[in-house]
């Protein structure tokens, strides 16, 4: 059903404040957002009472950066139909722009009371955050996170209660799934970038030129708690110009760590140290890993040097 069909069928506008409607659509689909002013202008003219109307005039004062005119339409559109889900989500995007997000978190609530199966995107959420921030609510939200975040979110149902109670903030269940969702990510995100500017200037110190020396700056310093850094270690081996995908990069780790096993074992030799059964069935294990590599074209040498003298 167009715009058109739907208006007559509703019974809200007559044809002429119609057309007046769907010339400033027009307008405004081709960035002419003052011109389509003048014409919801003369559909409010003919019907003052018209919610579409004052909703696009609201929008395309929006986009012209007249936000406190814009909210002033919006409302005059849900004074008129309380039930204009655009209206009440326009008004929301223009608080949050406006870094009202105590009332702007008020509209989305709204909203979610009006039409349950409002998707919550990423910057709906981050508005929610910030007004959790702003009324003291965010180290709730991340200590809960913190203690759920390996879990379904248990008892979300009491977390709801509490914002609700204690913070005035109000949001349904599935809501408060992607809250939280958006604050785990938000905290690995942080913690990422925390992780490679500690990683970038250790590992700068060591002034790597070759890719073994960049996995072996990083090994020194991860030790074995590797797996979730390898991300890091790929962005300096690409700012290094050299290009491996995370299964290459792993493969160059194990063949690194390989190589330190292997060195120690050359000390324990040197030092006039028996390997006993262990050791030995590890370099047994070794050498098949080496074949293994070997056919896959890696260059082994320093590992191959060492392990002839076994």
């Amino acid at each position: 059903m167009n715009l058109k069909e739907k208006m007559k069928k509703e019974k809200k506008a007559t044809k002429k404040e119609i057309k007046w409607l769907i010339k400033g659509l027009e307008l405004d689909d081709i960035g002419k957002s003052k011109e389509a002013i003048e014409c919801y202008n003369k559909a409010l003219e003919i019907n003052p009472r018209f919610a579409d109307a004052w909703n696009n005039k609201g929008a395309a004062l929006d986009d012209i950066g007249k936000s406190k005119e814009a909210i002033e339409c919006y409302n005059k559109a849900l004074d008129i139909n309380p039930k204009h889900l655009d209206a009440c989500y326009n008004k929301a995007q223009a608080l949050k722009d406006d870094r009202k997000f105590n009332e702007a978190v008020q509209c989305y609530s709204k909203l979610l009371e009006k039409n349950p199966d409002f998707e919550f995107s990423g910057d709906v959420l981050n508005c929610y955050f910030k007004a959790a921030e702003m009324k003291g609510a965010k180290e709730l939200l991340i200590g809960y996170v913190e203690r759920y975040s390996n879990n379904p979110w248990g008892e979300i149902e009491k977390l709801i209660k509490l914002l609700e109670r204690k913070y005035n903030i109000i949001i349904n269940k599935r809501g408060l799934e992607k809250l939280l969702d958006f604050i785990k990510n938000k905290l690995n995100e942080t913690k990422k970038k925390s992780d490679y500017n500690y990683l970038k200037n250790i590992i700068a110190d060591e002034k790597p030129n070759t890719k073994e020396e960049y996995a072996d700056a990083f090994l020194k310093h991860c030790g074995e708690n590797f797996d979730d850094k390898l991300e890091i270690l790929k962005e300096f081996l690409d700012d290094g110009g050299f290009k491996l995908d995370i299964l290459d990069i792993k493969e160059l780790i194990q063949q690194r760590k390989t190589l330190k096993e292997l060195e120690i074992y050359e000390e324990e030799i040197l030092g006039n140290k028996k390997l006993n059964e262990e050791d030995k069935l590890k370099i047994s294990k070794l050498k098949k890993k080496i074949k293994k590599w070997k056919k896959e074209g890696y260059n082994l040498e320093e590992i191959e040097t060492i392990l002839n003298k076994y």
